[in-house]
């Protein structure tokens, strides 16, 4: 369900980006000059081409092609495009299913301070997805999401707490607390 949720919120955030770029009279690019771009190596043009394909917005859904396009951006260290690359690898959309990989996906893009990557590396932690779940560091990044600007992130990581607090012992949380409060992003 939190999958869902969470791939629901990223296509809201792509579909909202283009709704508001439209209404303050910004001319959005076609598919074609966007492809140009991201052909030249624009990395938010290679997520934003491969937000198309993994939608199917405007041309048909192609999974295979929206994990190469945003792999191409996420290679390049666009936080967004590693969290969108390391859902695609949780789900086994357009690639091989494969939690760890998608671990690392959402453990770079959430060092550099993206929220939702920050909410889905603390739910692969807590879901046991992984060798074992580590609720602790799934604590951790709960409590660093939380402080997030996105209202959003915000909520969904004030749930992860309410859910993952009762099961750590005090000391655990209170050192996962404290590894928050020192945590900075690498930007």
């Amino acid at each position: 369900m939190k999958k869902l949720m969470i791939g629901a919120a990223t296509v809201a955030m792509l579909l909202c980006g283009s709704a508001m770029a439209a209404d303050s009279g910004a001319r959005l690019p076609s598919f074609n000059e966007m492809k140009v771009q991201a052909e030249k190596g624009n990395p938010v043009a290679q997520n934003n081409l491969a937000a198309l394909y993994a939608t199917g917005e405007g041309i048909g859904k192609d999974f295979k092609l929206a994990a190469e396009w945003y792999g191409k951006a996420a290679e390049q260290g666009y936080a967004i495009a590693q969290h969108n690359l390391g859902g695609m690898f949780e789900t086994g959309q357009g690639v091989e299913k494969d939690p760890a990989t998608a671990a690392v996906w959402y453990a770079l893009a959430a060092e550099q301070g993206d929220g939702w990557a920050q909410v889905s590396l603390a739910s692969l932690h807590a879901a046991g997805k992984l060798v074992q779940n580590d609720l602790s560091s799934a604590y951790r990044w709960s409590v660093v999401a939380s402080a997030n600007e996105d209202k959003d992130v915000r909520t969904t990581a004030a749930d992860l707490i309410k859910q993952i607090g009762p099961k750590l012992s005090p000391a655990a949380r209170a050192e996962a607390e404290k590894m928050a409060k020192v945590w900075r992003p690498n930007r």
